[in-house]
């Protein structure tokens, strides 16, 4: 009996023993499946986020032109890093995950300023990548549940800046395939404490001097350079780059646009009213706000301009040697109808812009409408003081002679320094300028 006894309680041992492998069996398939899913999940985190700040690094190394709108979309299966979603697709690849292959799905989404995943977050551009992979799994395949998806998003952004440039601009040259659409020679020294772009795309190729052109001895210092086409120095001439973390010149750039694009032109009243100082009189001339037909201050005349808008409505704005011109306030001098400017050398000039409403910060503004105006020219020596911003959209400025240190800004289809020495400290201020004041744009992870 005891016998027995014993050889029944041993069967019931192995039956508890068989019973419990099972459930340590089962445990550690789920602790099987639970460490790996989370081993790829890691794994699909680590690509997602390189490829959205590799998206997002080559959209802001290009520029605002990169920062396009492409909504939700698979990556390719054979990715290219030929645009800057493309190089977040690359770069997932490298990191293990190809969309299509491997049971890896790899979508995107881009936005700007508004959609951003992350809240409270502003942004100027932003991409995000979902990573995703199918997998096998063990102890949940006896419960009829063979593999299981894991996934993990990840959304990078430009926070920040106006343009890919590591200074806001201030000389925005715009014609778009002119040679030396950008002009430095004849000793002048030319130096900005903003940026310069040159939306020209001419190169060297065959002897040419590309789009900037810097000789004869001229110096050229910015703290960011940034050209579409080519630049050459020869004779002397030398362009400075004063950034140390970004010491180069940056040729086949993006050029970032014209600022004043949008800046509505000034209304032109009828009939337009003589605009002529020239005849002697011992008495300090005042003219008024409004349309004029030109306007020609003469030899040794001395003018006063009231706080306004100026419209020169044909002809020329001249201010001849000897002469004078000032004005008690703000104004912004309108040129339409071909009209042009010729400030001479020997004068005296001091005029400042507006510092509010819709023209602040803009001291001459050409008519864009006006396809070829004559070129203008500021030779006004060291009495020449000049603050805001010259607009001159489809027009050449020719800055010569003399010594300038002045809050200025330049726009123009092309631009020519011949002699003297430039010093413009264009400010952040927007009332001063017309430009919005830019900031380097960075690259962070918000999700």
């Amino acid at each position: 009996m005891a016998n027995r006894r014993r050889s029944g309680q041993s069967g019931q041992a192995s039956v508890f023993i068989s019973m419990s492998l099972l459930v340590l069996c089962g445990l550690l398939g789920l602790v099987v499946d639970i460490g790996w899913a989370n081993w790829r999940k890691e794994a699909c985190k680590t690509a997602a986020e390189a490829a959205a700040q590799a998206a997002v690094v080559a959209a802001k190394d290009g520029g605002v032109s990169n920062y396009n709108v492409a909504g939700s979309t698979n990556c390719s299966s054979v990715p290219m890093a030929d645009t800057p979603v493309g190089t977040g697709c690359w770069y997932a690849q490298q990191n293990g995950f190809t969309h299509g292959s491997n049971n890896a799905t790899v979508t995107y989404q881009t936005g700007t300023t508004t959609g951003s995943p992350a809240s409270g977050v502003s942004t100027t551009y932003w991409v995000s990548y979902t990573v995703s992979e199918n997998i096998w799994t063990t102890f949940s395949a006896v419960i009829g549940k063979s593999r299981a998806t894991v996934s993990a998003r990840a959304t990078a952004a430009v926070i920040g800046g106006s343009t890919g440039g590591s200074a806001a601009g201030c000389m925005y040259i715009l014609d778009p395939t002119a040679s030396e659409a950008f002009l430095a020679g004849n000793n002048a020294s030319v130096t900005s404490n903003c940026g310069i772009y040159v939306n020209s795309n001419a190169t060297t190729s065959g002897g040419q001097n590309g789009a900037m052109h810097v000789n004869g001895s001229a110096t050229v210092k910015s703290p960011s350079v940034s050209v579409v086409g080519s630049t050459k120095t020869d004779n002397g001439g030398q362009i400075q780059v004063t950034d140390p973390n970004n010491p180069n010149v940056q040729t086949g750039a993006t050029f970032p646009g014209d600022p004043f694009s949008t800046l509505a032109a000034p209304t032109v009243s009828s009939p337009c009213q003589a605009g002529n100082f020239t005849n002697w009189q011992a008495t300090q001339y005042t003219p008024s706000p409004g349309t004029y037909c030109t306007f020609q201050l003469g030899n040794g005349m001395n003018a006063q301009l009231s706080s306004g808008i100026y419209v020169i409505n044909g002809g020329s704005f001249s201010v001849q040697r000897g002469s004078q011109l000032t004005a008690t306030g703000g104004v912004l001098i309108y040129l339409t109808g071909g009209a042009y400017v010729n400030i001479a050398n020997g004068t005296t000039v001091t005029l400042s812009p507006q510092s509010t409403g819709t023209y602040q910060g803009v001291l001459f503004y050409q008519d864009r409408t006006v396809s070829n105006p004559a070129a203008s020219t500021f030779a006004g020596g060291t009495n020449m003081n000049l603050s805001g911003s010259l607009y001159f959209p489809n027009s050449l400025i020719n800055i010569n002679n003399g010594a300038h240190d002045s809050v200025m800004a330049f726009v123009a289809k092309r631009v020519s320094f011949q002699g003297g020495s430039y010093t413009i400290n264009a400010a952040t201020s927007q009332s001063q300028t017309g430009i919005a004041a830019g900031t380097t744009p960075t690259v962070s992870l918000i999700e």
